[in-house]
């Protein structure tokens, strides 16, 4: 890639870095113009007792949280780069999530998807439902129901 994504909409403001405020952004790919929509995913035991809303907040605080599972990064890294071979590997140098990987398409949209060590969050910019549900299908895999913090919905996995 050329450009990358993060030089169009600025550096990806992960949870963890944003002390719990909430931020949408907004990126252009192509003539297209898109404001972000983010998805978590989390493996967690019945020893969670949370609320989504709760669980992410607390994430964004690095605060550990009772019943999360740790996530296999590299594996999950391993399966994002083998369903989209053109992703783009930054290292951010975080010992809770080293890298981001981004992903953009001319007519499908573009993704930036952070793999921490106990959650999955991707931000979508206009990717098309197909891709989501591919993202929504490889963290199934890895039994990480979708939390959409949009609608304050947690997904049976």
């Amino acid at each position: 890639m050329e450009k990358l994504l993060s030089d169009m909409i600025g550096e990806f403001n992960p949870p963890f870095l944003q002390h719990g405020r909430h931020t949408v952004a907004q990126t252009s790919v192509g003539s297209h113009s898109y404001m972000s929509y983010d998805l978590y995913f989390w493996k967690q035991t019945s020893d969670c007792t949370l609320a989504p809303d709760v669980v992410i907040q607390r994430f964004s605080e690095s605060q550990s949280v009772d019943g999360i599972v740790p996530m296999d990064t590299a594996a999950v890294i391993a399966r994002l780069k083998a369903e989209f071979p053109t992703i783009a590997e930054n290292p951010l140098g975080l010992d809770e999530c080293s890298v981001q990987l981004v992903w953009e398409h001319e007519t499908d949209g573009c993704f930036i998807a952070l793999p921490c060590t106990t959650y999955l969050c991707i931000e979508s910019h206009g990717a098309s439902n197909e891709i989501l549900n591919r993202l929504i299908d490889i963290a199934n895999e890895f039994k990480c129901p979708l939390y959409d913090p949009q609608t304050n919905e947690r997904y049976a996995g």
